[in-house]
């Protein structure tokens, strides 16, 4: 008996100190250029988001690293195909991708942390300035459309608004293109390669310009208005959740966002 409480008590040690040790890798991605994520004048990534994980990770004593990765990491989506989690994600190269909508195809394949901040925004379609080509948001029968490849605003989701916009279910392969960026997105509409791409508006307003603008009414898709993180179904992440809850009933969490609204409002609004 006194030998089984013993090895219970050496083998408890041995995983506390395993814990203790344990690095996790929390990643990043430029999701849009505003106070959640941004880039600064010196290269660096900063916003709420990267501000919080560390807040999180301090308060609940754990060692992480930040790794900034392209979104197709963290979740990828090919045509035909419903969105599943990215080779980083399902590699174990990162723990946790942090900033993510949740939609009911990404439900499927991932796990949620508790939400990081309130979230608004539309998903629309783009096309070039003043309509050349007549792109029309209510039928698109027979139109290539662009999505980004690891955004929410994909296949998927365009089929939440198949009763009113013709020609949804009716879409072949090939009239499903995904790309990795934005940029290629924009450089393909420039050039008439695809009629149109679906995006969040808060992702892609700033490349707008004079070139490029939204046309239609909101597609949704968009399960409540909150941002999140991601994780694998199999991830034993609980003290991120925990310590999250914890902040914001200690009220840690409010103060740190609004020191947060203080340091990044010339790039938009945190809602907590």
């Amino acid at each position: 008996m006194l030998f089984r409480v013993m090895g219970e008590q050496i083998v408890s040690e041995i995983e506390k100190k395993k814990e203790e040790n344990q690095v996790y890798t929390l990643a990043l991605w430029l999701s849009c250029d505003c106070a959640f994520e941004y880039i600064d004048e010196s290269g660096r990534h900063r916003g709420f988001f990267l501000d919080l994980a560390k807040a999180v990770c301090r308060e609940a004593g754990r060692k992480c690293v930040y790794q900034v990765v392209t979104q197709s990491e963290c979740i990828t989506h090919q045509s035909g195909d419903f969105p599943h989690a990215g080779k980083a994600l399902l590699g174990k190269q990162v723990d946790m991708c942090l900033g993510w909508l949740k939609t009911s195809a990404r439900k499927l394949s991932l796990g949620f942390t508790e939400p990081l901040a309130r979230f608004q925004g539309k998903v629309l379609f783009v096309v070039k300035a003043g309509n050349p080509h007549n792109f029309d948001p209510n039928d698109i029968t027979g139109k290539t459309i662009g999505f980004e490849n690891g955004v929410f605003t994909d296949k998927t989701c365009l089929l939440h608004a198949k009763d009113r916009i013709v020609g949804v279910n009716s879409m072949h392969p090939h009239q499903e293109v995904y790309k990795e960026n934005l940029d290629i997105l924009l450089d393909d509409l420039r050039h008439d390669r695809i009629d149109s791409f679906l995006t969040l508006d808060i992702r892609v307003v700033s490349h707008l310009r004079d070139e490029f603008e939204f046309i239609g009414d909101d597609i949704g898709c968009i399960l409540d208005d909150a941002v999140y993180s991601i994780k694998r179904k199999d991830s034993q992440l609980t003290w991120f959740d925990e310590t999250l809850r914890a902040m914001r009933k200690s009220g840690k969490y409010h103060a740190l966002c609004h020191q947060a609204r203080q340091e990044h409002d010339h790039k938009g609004t945190i809602v907590c």
